[in-house]
């Protein structure tokens, strides 16, 4: 449900960019989903809409009121918690702490090419503060700096992927 808010958020300008389903009736929910093809729930790819669509199944709606035993016999148990899901039935809790961080990632595509060793320098200067300061805010230490540098493999230069992994600080 998530992932559909946030995508008819994107597709309805007077939100703001924020859709809240839980503010909304459920006829102002169906009538959304009613909208909304198949493909955009979550985890219905090319192929397994093509087979919800021979068994009648074209919206988010449709799935929503599918008959669930058939949904999991025919599709599995993922797409019967799905359309659980769309009933509004929680099957992922939301945790109240997370875990506590194992690593800290700072991890950035350049707005422009850098194509002297000094401009990569900078950038992994300024990425690794990045890191640097969440880890002081989190009181964590590091024993390692892992560093990956790579261009786009659609990119018209030859491909480059670089990589560096110093470990066990003391």
């Amino acid at each position: 449900m998530a992932k559909l808010a946030n995508h008819c958020a994107k597709k309805q300008p007077q939100w703001n960019g924020v859709c809240d389903f839980t503010s909304l009736s459920e006829t102002e929910v169906d009538a959304i989903l009613a909208d909304l093809p198949v493909s955009k729930v979550w985890g219905v790819g090319r192929r397994l809409e093509a087979k919800l669509n021979e068994v009648g199944v074209f919206s988010a709606l449709r799935l929503k009121k599918a008959d669930l035993k058939r949904i999991r016999d025919k599709f599995g148990v993922l797409l019967e918690r799905t359309a659980r899901e769309l009933s509004g039935e929680i099957w992922i809790e939301m945790e109240d702490e997370l875990p506590e961080a194992k690593q800290v990632m700072s991890s950035r595509s350049f707005g422009v090419r850098a194509s002297t060793m000094a401009d990569l320098s900078q950038a992994v200067a300024f990425h690794a503060g990045i890191a640097a300061e969440r880890m002081r805010r989190k009181g964590l230490y590091a024993n390692g700096v892992y560093v990956f540098a790579q261009n786009s493999p659609h990119d018209k230069a030859e491909y480059y992927s670089g990589q560096l992994s110093i470990d066990q600080f003391h």
